[in-house]
């Protein structure tokens, strides 16, 4: 057989799959999930915090969307993304959608999972009561001030007068 009826076997069998649907290893590259994310929540007005994106299908090219805009993304393995965002990516409350695409040859866009920038800091393991847990210290601080408010005021309650008179 000479080169020339090999080139004409590997053109009709390359034809064949096209026909029969059969797609090359290239374009059958699997589509980005988000499963799951780290932190889920913020208090709007803080800081610049790394977020972390857990799924399947990630690749070294693969970009971190929140709200739709790209983010600087350091990829840490197939199934972990992660990114900084600013403090004016949550300077405000409101939910933002977070997905993350990979170029079109490795899968394109993944679904989204919603972000939340709240007044109060939510943790989902407790109910939100609208008050958000307090920093540390400050119950401590208040027990000691009204401590010593009650001293202060049952010293001065118990002080002797003394009138010297002649």
């Amino acid at each position: 057989m000479n080169t020339t009826n090999i080139r004409k076997i590997v053109s009709v069998a390359a034809a064949g799959a096209l026909l029969l649907g059969i797609m090359p290893l290239a374009a059958m590259a699997a589509t980005p999930v988000v499963t799951s994310m780290s932190p889920t929540s913020m208090v709007a007005g803080s800081g610049s915090f790394v977020l972390t994106v857990n799924g399947n299908n990630f690749t070294p090219t693969s970009v971190v969307k929140f709200n739709g805009i790209p983010r600087t993304t350091t990829y840490v393995s197939s199934n972990q993304v992660t990114t900084v965002l600013l403090a004016s990516d949550v300077s405000m409350t409101g939910e933002s959608a977070v997905s993350v695409e990979n170029s079109a040859a490795d899968g394109g866009g993944s679904n989204s999972l919603i972000f939340n920038a709240s007044a109060v800091l939510i943790t989902p393991e407790l109910p939100n009561t609208g008050f958000g847990p307090e920093p540390a210290g400050v119950t401590t601080a208040l027990v000691g001030l009204i401590a010593l408010a009650s001293m202060a005021v049952i010293g001065l309650s118990f002080r002797k007068v003394w009138h010297i008179t002649q």
